[in-house]
């Protein structure tokens, strides 16, 4: 072990006079303050460089707890000197110390003086240069409270570490805590001046001037002059040393070994913290290709299709081949930051903001630290690919490769999508065993890459502001990878998205009444100049518990599953994070107000009372509102103006002895449905609950009868909405009645068999919960009277739509339909598929989206029935 030399004999009245009485004096350090030229010139080179708040109040905190030391992952003054400035003045404990570097032309010009001095006097008493770590210099330091920055790969100092463990500074980290017992914090910090992912290739540039990770001096300073304004500081999880220490309890082991590992341990947070921002290392398409179709497992599933299909062996993979080259992905770190700056333009033209909240964020980013994000977002708008990713690039998160169907694969915006992330996929190959096996193999390759993958669980764009029912096909195709080794695990992350107005509102609108949509109609919609004439409110992201598949997988071992019942598991929890974590806006609760009733206008005090009980209800279950809900009068004020700006209302002004009065036309309450539903799934169980409690007329009603008929109207219903895991659903129904209880709504008799005895409060009250499902019943009423008079034969659903629209209109001018909004082909669609499962129509597929139907005679008197048990439910809900 090296010692430090003994007191210098020559020249100790120049030590006493000039130096201060020692000779520790050494370019490794900075003094707390600095000379003007050197403020000037770090403030001209760093200030550009963000460093976020909450970096700082991290360090901050931590270094409450301890002792913080900060560690970079490679040897840079320049970084070190950055660190330097920019912590200065925060209250934050100085970096100091550098270990290994010399900073001599930093220092102030008496500082220099005074460290060539040091360094001449010890030369001409010992004939050698000072060691700061054979003097003991740097541990002096330590034990005095020194701030230090270590550098966790130094390979100039590698190999006397090796030799010499006390000039390691995580050694002497490791020996300052046996001996003193104190809290030493390690505290990783990442200067990152690009988001773009490594490459395997190496450029020119790379040769000379070191790769973008690891560069020399001449590139380190070509960074900060090119970008200092994209920069900014990351910090990995910190690390505590004794905690690290009481973790490995192995007899014998040497502190010079604990050292090593400790380092790697913090490497490795750093690296998982740069895939978060930067994903993996970015391959060439064609080496991804050529690892999927290479792959051992895709082989054995070629090998076997073409002999089950008694096919060549060459022309399975000549298929395979192309099918890959029409999916995969090309990603372009330029498209990307090309994207980000057009859709920076678009959202601050289109929108008035992104809502989300940061606590999310950071969540996610927790998430993504430890396995590959597939992001599931609700898809109510081409919008939803392009806000998410948005989000996740603008907060320091690199984007997902996003699972896009093959009609968006057209030029240019087929090309622009592909380097974006997108990754095409036919809608459907059901009998395709090679596409099928393709898309495994793909889907596998990329989680293996640890890339993040984005999908939209209700297959297409839902037009009605609810979620659709799961398609379960790329939930198996994950689980299918998954389970082929792609990842240790697999976190699902659910995503809410509501807009305050869509974009493709007209189009959803259009569809509904029959209008056959664009072939392109991503292309029109671009293509409408109409569309930046106006502002569309906010949009709202909200994330979801993260779901993992290993842990669902364990859970679901033991259980008798039938087919398909595994992914359909999955996807109920998937769905059900998606939708208890969209926001509730003030426009879907007054659009909820608005359509509860049958009355063209609704007066004010109703409209007050309405969204008063809505908010109440919502507040009691817990549901994410807009921040606009801080003040309830203020946001219902707003949201009641915007929907007179846009049309959808008229607002009838107060006259003397009358209060103001809403109207709202025909051709509008579809469009207000629209909105209504992005909250609905809230208030499903209370409008299920109320409706069946009305729908005893004046009588009360057994708690068995309100569990009996209740069911019914969730069987019947079933396409329309997504059911959530039956413990969530129990809990969700009693909770409704436990708020109609404590608000008076109904009295409560019998001993052991309840029963509801609905108050005039309840009368009043509990049709604002049951009018969200009058449309619905009305429309599957329309269907079920419409069947009688439905001649023999096959109808294709074009023909019968168009009779179901003129039954319709008919029975909305003779009173005997009360709302305009349940003349709607989404909903005619769900009944036909509810009537094909009772056995009453048979549906023949034609087509891809193409069917034609005919009534089964002999299932008449059960139509008849069903229509019984729904004529009690559509008195409830027929309005004030």
């Amino acid at each position: 072990m090296n010692h430090p030399p003994s007191r210098p004999q020559r020249l100790e009245w120049l030590i006493q006079h000039l130096l201060a009485g020692h000779l520790n004096y050494y370019g490794t350090e900075l003094p707390a303050r600095l000379g003007r030229l050197q403020d000037w010139l770090f403030g001209r080179f760093f200030n550009r460089v963000r460093v976020d708040p909450e970096v700082l109040e991290r360090i901050r905190g931590l270094a409450n707890q301890g002792r913080v030391i900060y560690a970079l992952k490679h040897r840079s003054s320049i970084d070190f000197l950055f660190l330097y400035y920019r912590l200065r003045g925060q209250g934050l404990p100085l970096p100091e110390i550098a270990y290994g570097l010399s900073l001599f032309i930093f220092q102030p010009f008496f500082r220099q003086l005074r460290i060539l001095l040091s360094y001449l006097i010890h030369w001409l008493n010992y004939f050698q240069l000072p060691d700061p770590f054979r003097n003991n210099y740097y541990r002096n330091r330590l034990d005095e409270g020194a701030g230090f920055v270590t550098f966790l790969i130094n390979p100039k100092n590698l190999l006397q570490q090796f030799i010499y463990p006390e000039e390691d500074p995580i050694y002497n980290l490791i020996r300052l805590y046996r001996k003193r017992g104190e809290t030493l914090i390690l505290v990783p910090l990442m200067i990152v001046f690009e988001k773009a992912p490594d490459r395997e290739e190496r450029g020119i540039l790379d040769i000379f001037f070191g790769v973008k990770d690891r560069p020399g001096q001449l590139r380190k300073i070509a960074q900060y002059l090119r970008y200092s304004g994209r920069a900014f500081v990351e910090m990995a999880d910190p690390l505590t040393i004794g905690q690290f220490l009481e973790r490995d309890q192995r007899p014998g082991i040497l502190d010079d070994q604990l050292a090593y590992e400790l380092r790697e341990h913090v490497l490795g947070h750093m690296e998982r913290q740069k895939r978060v921002i930067k994903g993996p290392m970015v391959r060439a398409r064609s080496q991804v290709l050529e690892q999927v179709l290479r792959d051992p497992d895709l082989d054995r599933e070629l090998r076997g299709i073409a002999r089950l299909e008694e096919r060549p062996l060459l022309e399975v993979r000549r298929q395979a081949a192309r099918y890959l080259d029409e999916m995969a992905a090309d990603y372009s770190q330029t498209m990307i930051e090309f994207l980000y700056l057009v859709l920076t333009w678009a959202w601050n033209n289109l929108f008035d903001g992104v809502h989300f909240d940061p606590a999310d964020l950071k969540r996610v980013r927790e998430a993504a630290k430890r396995h590959p994000l597939i992001y599931v977002p609700s898809h109510k708008s081409h919008v939803d690919y392009l806000i998410l990713s948005y989000l996740l690039f603008a907060n320091d998160m690199i984007p997902p490769h996003i699972w896009a169907g093959i009609n968006l694969n057209f030029w240019p915006l087929g090309t622009i999508f592909r380097k974006a992330g997108a990754f095409f996929i036919r809608r459907s190959f059901r009998g395709n065993r090679v596409y099928a096996a393709v898309v495994v193999q793909y889907l596998k390759a990329l989680l293996q890459e640890g890339y993040n993958i984005e999908f939209f669980i209700e297959g297409g764009r839902s037009r009605t502001g609810r979620l659709l029912l799961p398609k379960l096909g790329v939930v198996k195709y994950l689980v299918q990878a998954f389970q082929k080794g792609a990842a240790e695990d697999v976190t699902f992350m659910p995503v809410g998205i509501v807009y305050d107005q869509i974009l493709e509102e007209g189009e959803y609108l259009k569809e509904m009444h029959g209008v056959k949509p664009e072939r392109n109609r991503l292309l029109e919609m671009l293509r409408n100049r109409n569309l930046i004439r106006q502002r569309y409110g906010h949009m709202y992201l909200r994330f979801g518990e993260p779901i993992s598949l290993k842990e669902y997988l364990q859970s679901q071992e033991g259980v008798e599953l039938k087919n398909g019942d595994l992914y359909e598991g999955l996807a109920s929890q998937i769905i059900t994070g998606i939708n208890y974590h969209s926001v509730v806006t003030p426009i879907s609760l007054v659009a909820a107000a608005l359509l509860s009733g049958t009355r063209a206008g609704i007066p004010h005090s109703h409209l007050v009372e309405a969204i008063a009980l809505y908010y109440q209800y919502l507040l009691e279950e817990d549901a994410p509102l807009a921040e606009t809900f801080e003040n309830l009068t203020r946001a219902m004020d707003d949201a009641v103006e915007l929907l007179c700006q846009r049309k959808l209302i008229e607002c009838e002004e107060e006259e003397e002895g009358e209060e103001r009065l809403y109207t709202v036309g025909s051709d509008q309450r579809l469009s207000l449905e629209i909105y209504r539903n992005h909250a609905f799934h809230f208030f499903l169980p209370a409008a299920l609950r109320a409706t069946t409690l009305l729908s005893n007329g004046q009588g009360p009603m057994s708690e068995a009868e309100l569990e009996r008929k209740c069911n019914f109207l969730k069987h019947l219903l079933r396409f329309e909405f997504v059911s959530d895991p039956p413990e969530a659903e129990a809990s969700h129904h009693s909770n409704a009645m436990s708020f109609f209880d404590r608000a008076r709504h109904f009295e409560v008799g019998g001993d052991l068999n309840r029963v509801f005895d609905l108050t005039a409060k309840g009368r009043q009250e509990l049709p604002y919960f049951a009018g969200m499902l009058a449309n619905f019943l009305e429309a599957y009423g329309l269907v079920f009277n419409y069947l009688e008079r439905m001649a023999a034969g096959f109808y294709p659903d074009r023909e019968l739509f168009s009779r179901l629209d003129k039954f319709g209109h008919r029975e909305l001018k003779t009173g005997g339909l009360k709302r305009r909004e349940a003349l709607n082909r989404l909903l005619y669609t769900n009944a036909f598929q509810f009537l094909a499962e009772e056995g009453i129509l048979k549906e023949i597929k034609v087509e891809a989206g193409r069917s034609t139907w005919h009534r089964v005679p002999e299932a008449e008197p059960r139509r008849q029935q069903l229509l019984a048990q729904l004529e009690p439910f559509l008195k409830a809900t027929a309005g004030r």
